[in-house]
């Protein structure tokens, strides 16, 4: 489905947040307003990578200016997002990897067996000061061992990750997205070239 009005309203909020007029609180409005669950896919899937330019935890907004600017990757990637929502064109590649539970499960695996390993590492120069040489031995190697599992977890959730993305990006160029291929990208670069050309839903 293509809701050429809704595509209006979302390239018109990403262009002024990657150019800095729009802050990360006033693309959050137009974000949960317009893109979360929207019919349109193109809608959803643009929103959620404009969403993703910027972290809304902070405290107070602020706008992608100076140390908060965007990469010129990711502006690149902004543009062809302008083109794609101008161009009537369906949105093709599947969902977004749903990966959002892994850095925080990441956090979760790793966090014992520091806290284990700091506290153990804490008692080795009691047992040193003692000159209880074979117990800070035994100390050490447990502060050690008890980081291991969460660190081979850690890597494990990390390729899990890596896995899913690179499944996604298998489906049809990277260089080209949102379009499905860098041919309709390319059409739609040279008619936004000519002057007067309107894109052609069409195509």
């Amino acid at each position: 489905m293509v809701l050429p009005e809704a595509r209006a309203e979302l390239r018109e909020a990403l262009s002024a947040l990657v150019a800095g007029r729009l802050s990360n609180d006033g693309f959050d409005d137009v974000y949960y307003r317009l893109c979360v669950r929207s019919p349109d896919r193109a809608v959803e899937e643009i929103g959620q990578f404009g969403w993703g330019l910027y972290s809304s935890d902070l405290l107070w907004p602020y706008y992608l200016t100076g140390r908060h600017a965007t990469t010129a990757e990711a502006r690149a990637v902004a543009e062809r997002c302008d083109l794609f929502l101008r161009s009537g064109l369906e949105y093709e590649w599947p969902r977004y990897p749903a990966l959002g539970w892994v850095l925080p499960v990441q956090a979760i695996v790793v966090a014992p067996g520091c806290l284990v390993s700091l506290f153990a590492g804490m008692l080795v120069p009691v047992a040193l000061s003692n000159s209880a040489w074979g117990g800070a031995g035994v100390i050490a190697a447990v502060a050690v061992l008890a980081v291991v599992p969460g660190v081979w977890a850690y890597r494990g959730l990390g390729r899990y990750a890596g896995r899913q993305w690179e499944a996604f990006w298998s489906c049809g160029p990277r260089e080209a997205w949102p379009f499905f291929s860098a041919s309709a990208l390319q059409r739609m670069c040279s008619e936004d070239a000519e002057p007067g050309a309107a894109p052609d839903p069409a195509m």
